[in-house]
Formats: C-alpha cells, structure tokens, sequence
C-alpha cells in the first residue's frame, strides 16, 4: 500500500521532517525530525499485493531498519483508545510490535515526499517481532534496529 514514494527515484539529500511508526494493533506515534539522530535503511524491496476488494497495490519491504533518537527520554505516549495507559515513548517503541514506518522528507514533489515500508518481521508471531532489538542510554539517547541478523546493541555504542 505505498502511498506517495517510488524507491529509486528520489533526490538526494532529503531532510527528514517527520517519521511515523505504526505498531501491530493499529496504533502509531509520530516523531518530529529534530529528535531523529540517525536513520539506516537497507534492503528494500518492492513487491504487490492484493488488498480487501480486488485492489492491486505497491508496498515496499526493507530488511534493515535503524533509527537513533535523542531528547524524548521523558515523552510520554498514550494508546490509542486507551486514555488511562501513559507509557514511555521509549518503552513503547521497545514492545518487538512495530509493522511500518512512513518518513516524511522536505522533498518539494508531492509524490516524493514520504518513505513509506514494511519492516522484517519473523512470520512465528502475529503479535511480537523478534527482529526488533532497542537499547538506550542514561543521556536520553535511544537506538531501535529492526533486523534478522543485526541487534540495537551491535549499531549503538551508548556509554552507560
């Protein structure tokens, strides 16, 4: 279900102005891009797949997603219906349940403004991804590496 980006076909550099990230259950938490400290992405692949009605649709699938952040360590987030249940922003990013991430750039064509994916996730679970790794550090420093090889530990050297 690619929305608005064709891999390929962008201009480089794009300045990130925004990332979403949307969890198992539907819910999602969007991140302004001054918080963003690093972003990795590798092995993307373009497939099609039908959805509900007929409809054929483009979705790209990326083998390797890492994404740094900085200053949220005192954020916090609350679930979607879910009014009572205030967590972390980082511990709610570390839950092993993130599905697609859109990042939206500040590429002036409409139709390249956003990078949008699936991420690896092993097919034993429905619910929990064990690809997801995260770690964090007591500077408000956090990594999340979505990978079936590579960990959050082996990308972020945070000093403890």
């Amino acid at each position: 279900m690619s929305r608005l980006f064709e891999f390929g076909k962008e201009e480089w550099p794009m300045k990130i102005k925004s990332i979403e990230i949307e969890f198992e259950n539907c819910d999602s938490v969007k991140i302004h891009g001054n918080y963003i400290s690093n972003i990795e992405l590798s092995g993307i692949k373009t497939r099609y797949q039908m959805h509900g009605d007929n409809d054929l649709s483009k979705v790209n699938d990326c083998d390797f997603f890492a994404l740094g952040l900085h200053g949220l360590s005192n954020c916090t987030y609350k679930e979607f219906g879910q009014e009572d249940c205030v967590a972390n922003i980082y511990d709610r990013l570390s839950d092993h349940d993130i599905t697609w991430v859109f990042i939206e750039t500040d590429n002036v064509e409409p139709d390249k403004r956003i990078l949008d994916f699936y991420v690896n996730w092993k097919p034993c679970s429905e619910y929990q991804n064990p690809y997801q790794s995260a770690i964090r550090d007591d500077n408000g420093n956090f990594g999340l590496v979505i990978n079936d090889q590579l960990t959050a530990s082996d990308i972020f050297c945070f000093k403890r």
